[in-house]
């Protein structure tokens, strides 16, 4: 089951699906599809500087609204040092250096409490901007209205493909998911007991999982 905060954007490697299974939002893609260049040219990987590893520092997904923001979540940012971080654009794999930039600032809701899903959203400045070619780096297009329930959705993101894989993919990852009705959304939600849909969130999945 995937939570949304205002803007269905694919920059979080979310869990999918109604199932009660370990929740970590935060790195599965399950049951999706390999991305092929350029299907999400808006999608960009956060990266720290200082880590390394088959992930080259991979920690977090972001989205380009344009050349110099990104949008990703706020418990990404969360404490971090803006100057050990930077961002990948314009590939699908993690091992690719794409176009690189250094992080100058970030900043997330002012509501947001560490460990919460509620107004979990933040923007980051580049240093540089990107170059956006239309092709492998381009910034979303946003939609201002609500999808309705059954409206179809995309999530992309580097993250686990099967439930109980430690490992991360090195390819961009993606999964076509539906818009929840509500009703159902807290009633499966009500099961897990630690996570409490809100206002202002969406969820999207099969109720059978996936």
């Amino acid at each position: 089951l995937h939570l949304y905060t205002l803007i269905i954007t694919l920059f979080l490697q979310l869990s999918t699906g109604f199932g009660l299974s370990q929740f970590k939002p935060e790195m599965k893609v399950v049951g999706g599809y390999q991305a092929l260049p350029g299907q999400f040219p808006y999608q960009v990987s956060l990266r720290m500087a200082t880590s390394y590893g088959s992930t080259r520092g991979h920690f977090c997904g972001g989205t380009i609204i344009n050349e110099r923001h990104i949008v990703t979540a706020a418990h990404c940012l969360y404490r971090k040092n803006p100057e050990d971080m930077y961002i990948v654009a314009g590939t699908v794999q993690l091992s690719e250096s794409g176009q690189q930039r250094r992080v100058q600032s970030y900043s997330y809701h002012n509501l947001y409490s560490d460990g919460s899903f509620k107004y979990d959203v933040g923007i980051i400045r580049l240093y540089t901007a990107l170059e956006i070619d239309n092709q492998t780096v381009k910034d979303i297009p946003i939609e201002l209205s609500t999808p309705l329930a059954g409206t179809m959705c995309t999530v992309s993101g580097w993250g686990q493909t099967q439930e109980n894989k430690s490992s991360i993919t090195n390819l961009l990852m993606a999964v076509d998911v539906p818009i929840a009705d509500w009703s159902s959304c807290v009633r499966n939600y009500s099961k897990l007991g630690d996570v409490v849909p809100e206002a202002g969130m969406l969820c999207a999945g099969f109720p059978s999982g996936g």
